[in-house]
């Protein structure tokens, strides 16, 4: 059974002065090179907010899966918050989907963005949420960024103009126009998400995260 295309909600471009909550919903991190992250934000421009917390260790995860869940839930509500941010990607971020306020993060989009391990909260916000997120640095890469990524984040997140991706080595597959939604990011985090309520399907574009098979026919739709 199709569903209706769903129209995505773009959050609100950032300004000079903008605040960008950061999160840890995955694993620990280095503190230095956090800093030096933070540093590179406000040098585009932004303030930036973060919880002591995000600062914990539990094994091979920043704190318990509640408090990571909570650090994103309190950002979403937080209405002096425009972007979200994440610390950094590793291992973790899956196990938090549950404990997501849905609900509250729908009714107050913004920008998230990350890449790695967050790429489960990118597809599933976008899911969920109808929210369309950022693939891009997390903080801690932020602390070695040459200025070529520097500037194409200021551009994702500030520009009231589309980016224009260029490989300097293009191949040609298959000549041809193509327009439509992207969807993806780490696939080996994205997999892992095969089987559970958060699966993402496409046919098309977008149709429903469950899937169930016909008695007898062994047809599978969604």
């Amino acid at each position: 059974m199709e569903t209706q295309e769903k129209k995505s909600v773009k959050p609100t471009r950032l300004k000079p002065g903008d605040i960008v909550g950061i999160v840890a919903p995955a694993g620990p991190f280095d503190p230095e090179k956090f800093m030096k992250g933070t540093a590179v934000l406000e040098s585009m421009g932004f303030r930036t907010v973060f919880d002591e917390t995000i600062f914990q260790k539990r094994g091979f995860l920043a704190g318990t899966d509640v408090q990571r869940a909570d650090q994103v839930n309190r950002l979403f509500a937080d209405s002096t918050v425009q972007a979200v941010a994440c610390a950094r990607g590793g291992y973790g971020s899956m196990r938090i989907l549950r404990f997501l306020d849905f609900a509250t993060i729908q009714k107050n989009p913004k920008i998230f963005v990350g890449f790695s391990d967050i790429s489960v909260l990118l597809s599933v916000l976008h899911d969920r949420c109808d929210l369309v997120t950022f693939h891009g640095p997390v903080v801690t890469t932020l602390a070695d960024a040459d200025q070529e990524t520097i500037a194409a984040m200021r551009w994702a997140l500030t520009s009231d103009t589309p980016m224009e991706l260029a490989p300097e080595n293009g191949m040609v597959v298959r000549p041809g126009l193509a327009s439509g939604p992207v969807t993806g990011g780490n696939l080996t985090t994205l997999c892992h998400l095969v089987g559970t309520p958060y699966a993402q399907v496409s046919r098309g574009r977008f149709c429903s995260s469950r899937i169930w098979e016909r008695p007898h026919t062994g047809s599978t739709e969604c």
